[in-house]
């Protein structure tokens, strides 16, 4: 199907529910826009999509669209037939559904691709973010840009920079939240960061909810002067203090993607989860992963795996996650010699 600028004024774009797939969807997304610069252009999502989103001019109208929670109104077969007829409302030409259902076969509008129909004809082990441009691709889009959007309002970016500014190629920012079963013992992040220290690094730790910040607390007091960074922190501040590190290490979550668009070298820990697939795109960086389990990126988030999913990342050594960061801050300093 390839599509018509001048037959589209409007557009719907159905959000995915997690910020990481959201910014791996984010590339297709703007080379769409470019392509209908005169298009309004509304997002169904989330509250947590929907907050990183609020700043973008991209997007002209964001409404919300949350069908995770226990009391949303768009639950079961009840809520999916009021989520179509809210759409169908809204009169628009285009439906663009990331959530790959049949919601677009039921819309009134004079484009209605099923986004998840052309994903059957690519190759499995294809990065996300490029599936996604095949996606908008197949609709005749020109691909003009590959890189991931993460819009952040000038004046945040320049006052965290000025902030962070004394440790100027230095900083390096851990993650030890996300998922359980996705995280890297956190004994292991403050060895990690101790080392760190040695080196002359400024060590600083992430995380957002009171999970994650639970995670970040045994690293914090680990690692001798080590900036917080953690807690419920806006999501523009967050994305300006990791372009201004040097290197993020990180679990397999949101905040692996966020370093990705803002071109944060990365060393990123994973298990279950194919880092072909749905690794850090675009930026420098280095995967880890545990080399002594069989099933490896086994992608049923480790249900059945023989050493129990919550074993996974513990396989993973310190040295193994330490030569992968040092490998990044040699180039990292080789490119800024290189620059001199």
């Amino acid at each position: 199907m390839k599509i018509e600028p001048s037959e589209i004024e409007r557009v719907l774009v159905v959000g995915l529910s997690c910020i990481g797939d959201m910014l791996l969807s984010s590339a297709a997304l703007y080379n769409l826009r470019m392509y209908l610069p005169r298009a309004h252009f509304t997002i169904c999502a989330n509250a947590q999509v929907s907050a990183m989103l609020a700043d973008d001019p991209m997007w002209d109208e964001i409404k919300f669209y949350d069908r995770g929670k226990p009391d949303s109104p768009y639950n079961g077969w009840r809520g999916r037939v009021r989520a179509i007829r809210e759409f169908r409302a809204g009169k628009y030409d285009l439906i663009v559904d990331l959530r790959s259902t049949l919601i677009p076969l039921f819309m009134n509008c004079r484009y209605r691709p099923l986004w998840g129909w052309r994903e059957v004809f690519l190759p499995c082990r294809m990065h996300e973010a490029e599936r996604n441009l095949c996606c908008v691709g197949s609709l005749g889009v020109p691909l003009k840009s590959r890189g991931m959007r993460l819009y952040v309002p000038e004046d945040i970016y320049r006052d965290v920079q000025r902030e962070l500014a004394p440790y100027r190629n230095k900083l390096v920012i851990l993650n030890p939240g996300g998922r359980a079963f996705k995280r890297w013992p956190a004994e292991n992040f403050a060895a990690l960061g101790r080392r760190l220290g040695d080196q002359g690094y400024k060590v600083a730790v992430m995380g957002y909810s009171a999970e994650e910040q639970a995670a970040a607390a045994p690293v914090l007091a680990s690692v001798p002067k080590a900036l917080d960074f953690s807690g419920p922190v806006p999501m523009p501040i967050s994305a300006s203090r990791l372009a201004a590190a040097c290197l993020y290490v990180t679990n397999d979550c949101g905040g692996l993607h966020m370093a990705s668009a803002m071109g944060t070298p990365t060393v990123g820990i994973f298990g279950t989860t194919d880092p072909w697939r749905y690794g850090p795109w675009g930026n420098r960086h280095e995967i880890v992963f545990p080399k002594t389990c069989p099933k490896s990126f086994c992608r049923d988030e480790g249900a059945n795996c023989p050493i129990g999913r919550d074993n996974c990342l513990k396989q993973i050594p310190v040295d193994d996650v330490w030569a992968a960061a040092r490998k990044i801050l040699a180039a990292s300093i080789d490119c800024d010699e290189g620059r001199k």
